[in-house]
């Protein structure tokens, strides 16, 4: 398991593809504006300010148990709360909400707790703002993981520890012992017979991790080269932005109406495929144009942070996924 598998796995819907093109002058006009951009690998210490650094494991990949689905199905609305006197939406607005409830002395790192939560629970974290979307499916989600991890008596800082700065090391890695140990990190889905791999939170988490150590000296991850890009909804709407991705005309029209785009359908797994290869060929072209390569984190991040806040819709699917 690893990078290669992702993309051969996903290639099948590229090579296929009825609803999403990838446009690769777009890619090397894209390329030549990024070559020489001054990339940066995102500390996320914005995340968990005030908890110590021992914690930032077990805090990262608990919420990235939940790092799904921000904006409202039916208004369009994006998720936020308030915490340290200003606003933070989307992804910052569930790590604010976290920190929040650390803070009132809800023991979320506790495996037992998280296997017993209600929907009363999750909404006193989540929803003291504004209600988050997928509330019961975020509280399906916590049980699960706490079960787990309090039936193995294990953390996510152990299962870090036990992956000895791997991601992938023939099942022994993080991101395989996150895939194979919970099933709602299994990003995975099976068409024409094909198994496809998108694992993007189980990804997400590490990379995250890897970012936030950094800046402490510590390597988290020697294979961060491995990592393919995190198929969400921020990144294909940045992409198609920029012409790389292009649209059916019926799947246009349906995205940018705001129409759901059923779970595991064929127009979604293709703007999520199609959204890992076309990253891929653009961190290559990157690459051929620089004397330092960059890698995942730096395209992803500086893709990420670029388009989140533009204007156009991205598609909408009720998924715990991404």
């Amino acid at each position: 398991m690893g990078k290669k598998e992702i993309i051969d796995t996903t290639a099948y819907l590229v090579d296929s593809s009825r609803h999403v093109k990838i446009n690769d002058d777009a890619i090397r006009r894209q390329a030549e504006s990024f070559a020489q951009r001054n990339f940066v690998i995102p500390e996320w210490k914005e995340c968990f300010p005030t908890q110590p650094l021992a914690n930032q494991v077990e805090l990262f990949c608990l919420a990235n148990t939940t790092n799904f689905a921000f904006t409202n199905f039916e208004t369009g609305e994006k998720y936020f709360t308030r915490w340290q006197g200003k606003d933070w939406s989307g992804a910052y607005g569930m790590y604010a909400s976290v920190n929040k409830a650390l803070e009132r002395g809800i023991p979320l790192t506790d495996p037992k707790y998280l296997a017993t939560m209600s929907l009363e629970d999750v909404n006193k974290v989540f929803s003291e703002d504004a209600q988050i979307p997928l509330a019961e499916e975020r509280r399906q989600v916590f049980n699960e993981v706490g079960q787990i991890l309090s039936a193995r008596g294990t953390s996510f800082t152990e299962m870090y520890k036990q992956s000895a700065g791997r991601l992938y090391n023939q099942g022994r890695g993080f991101v395989e012992r996150l895939v194979d140990t919970f099933p709602s990190f299994d990003d995975s889905t099976t068409i024409d017979g094909r198994k496809i791999l998108f694992y993007k939170r189980a990804q997400l988490a590490p990379a995250e991790i890897q970012g936030r150590l950094l800046p402490e000296g510590i390597t988290a991850f020697e294979d961060v080269d491995e990592l393919t890009a995190f198929a969400d909804y921020v990144l294909p709407k940045g992409m198609r932005t920029v012409g790389i991705l292009e649209y059916s005309p019926e799947l246009a029209q349906r995205v940018d109406a705001g129409q759901l785009i059923p779970r595991e359908s064929r127009e979604e797994l293709e703007i999520r495929a199609a959204s890992i290869h076309a990253f891929d060929r653009l961190l290559r072209q990157i690459n051929t144009q620089r004397q330092t390569p960059i890698n995942t984190l730096h395209l992803d991040y500086a893709i990420w942070a670029e388009f989140r806040k533009q204007p156009g819709k991205h598609h909408l699917t009720k998924t715990t996924n991404y």
